[in-house]
């Protein structure tokens, strides 16, 4: 590092009095990067600090052009050594105020690296939440960069995680700023809706405190609001919630699930099929969270029952997303079992065989996922029986193979490379490689490059020689 009389050098040409051209102050923030270097030492920050004001680098840190960029760097370098309790109880803390208040998303952001600063352990995490920097990251949530107030939201969270912060989340205080900004409009009331629901969903305590504050009745209203948007916005965030054991049981205790099983019924016909559509894609991620019991939801709800019903009745959207969310669900161990005892798994291969264009697309895309399943478990043997016995049951008199290889010979490009994507699945199972190596007309399709010309043509020779090289193996 140079001698203190070049910082001090520099720091007089940063002054906002010395009366610097703009090409001046870019030039001395350059040469202050330069001299201290990429990476400083808490004693190396703390000598440059000494000489150089924290107030003349924020003179210029709101620039939008190069100055402002090399200010925010040169603030970024010398505080970042700096803790977090150290920055809070010094006069450090004025310009962390000042930056978290400041109309600069690039300032703004600064700062809030700072306060992250804060979740290196749990005692700078109960400083932040007790003072008043905690408000400011919650008023931060309204601000008008998206990527700034996500990074609030996720500090917040963090926060929240611990004893002092979920108290201090939860206090009067808090609680009145945010229903306060939820109503400045709609994206930050969903963003403020979305906080509420993690940081209630993290622990017991925190759900009741939740309930207890009835911070979650205006997120109930949502779900059942008669503006579609709204309601699958609202439903889109209830899987957060879901997704934790005592967002779970809130959810079955507020009848919240027995709704949204109504909404994918549809016995009236009066939901539109966008709402459908959300109740079926929520249900589906719900028992694809990883730890979720998928047999124990469906012990509840019954909703693989709901599915095959739509299969057998649905319109075009409510259908594809129905067999997409089949392919999500059985895409694991889990999840495979259950549709398979469930009887379904027939029920799509049959359906399969009927149908035509986006839709045989959507089920070759959900049987493709429903082969790729492997497990290593005691379970593996009947995994791989099920597995063999979709390959059976898809293709129908004509035999699966022969199915698959007339349609990735149809003119449709999907069609071609999801049918590619099943004999792929099928080629990582012993039972499929013996089913791939029998048809002749499967090995002279492969080897038969004039077959294909298009940029999908390329897409499934790649694929092509991964099978040959799994079978030849």
């Amino acid at each position: 590092m140079s001698d203190t009389a070049s910082l001090v050098e520099l720091n007089q040409a940063l002054d906002p009095r010395a009366g610097a051209t703009r090409q001046q102050s870019e030039l001395a923030l350059q040469k202050l990067l330069s001299t201290i270097g990429e990476t400083l030492t808490l004693e190396q920050s703390n000598k440059t600090l000494e000489n150089i004001s924290l107030a003349n680098l924020f003179y210029h840190a709101d620039s939008e052009e190069d100055v402002g960029v090399y200010a925010r760097e040169a603030i970024r370098r010398v505080l970042n050594p700096i803790p977090y309790e150290s920055i809070a109880t010094t006069e450090y803390k004025t310009y962390l105020v000042q930056g978290l208040s400041h109309f600069s998303p690039d300032v703004r952001k600064l700062s809030l690296q700072q306060v992250e600063k804060c979740l290196a352990n749990e005692q700078a995490s109960s400083l932040m939440a007790k003072s008043d920097i905690f408000v400011l990251v919650l008023t931060t949530l309204s601000f008008q960069s998206p990527e700034v107030a996500e990074k609030a939201s996720d500090i917040l969270y963090k926060v929240a995680l611990t004893n002092d912060g979920r108290g201090e989340f939860f206090s009067q205080q808090s609680i009145a700023i945010l229903k306060a900004i939820s109503t400045i409009d709609e994206t930050i009331k969903f963003r403020v809706y979305e906080l509420i629901i993690k940081v209630a969903g993290s622990s017991e305590k925190g759900f009741e405190l939740a309930e207890n504050d009835m911070l979650l009745d205006d997120i109930i209203a949502e779900v059942k609001s008669d503006d579609i948007l709204i309601k699958i916005n609202a439903i889109e965030m209830l899987m957060e919630m879901a997704a934790s054991p005592p967002g779970y049981r809130f959810m079955k205790k507020a009848n919240l699930l027995s709704y949204l099983v109504g909404l994918m019924k549809n016995e009236t016909g009066s939901e539109s099929s966008v709402t459908v559509c959300a109740a079926v894609k929520f249900f589906g991620r719900l028992v694809s969270v990883k730890g979720v019991d998928p047999s124990e939801i469906e012990a509840d709800l019954g909703i693989v029952e709901i599915w095959k019903n739509i299969l057998q009745n649905a319109t075009d959207d409510t259908l594809v997303v129905t067999i997409a969310t089949i392919g999500l669900v059985g895409s694991s161990t889990n999840g495979l079992i259950l549709l398979n005892e469930k009887g379904i798994l027939e029920e799509v291969c049959g359906n399969f065989r009927l149908s035509a264009g986006h839709i045989k697309v959507g089920y070759l895309q959900s049987i493709s996922q429903l082969l790729a399943v492997h497990d290593s478990s005691e379970k593996s043997v009947e995994v791989e029986k099920i597995t063999e016995n979709i390959f059976h049951n898809m293709g129908g008199s004509a035999g699966p193979i022969e199915l698959l290889i007339s349609l990735a010979q149809q003119p449709l490009e999907e069609m071609r490379v999801s049918a590619f994507a099943v004999l792929e699945s099928i080629a990582t199972h012993e039972w499929g490689q013996r089913e791939l190596t029998q048809p002749k007309k499967f090995l002279d399709y492969i080897l038969n490059r004039t077959t294909e010309t298009t940029h999908a043509g390329k897409v499934k020779y790649l694929r092509i020689s991964t099978i040959w090289l799994m079978i030849s193996d």
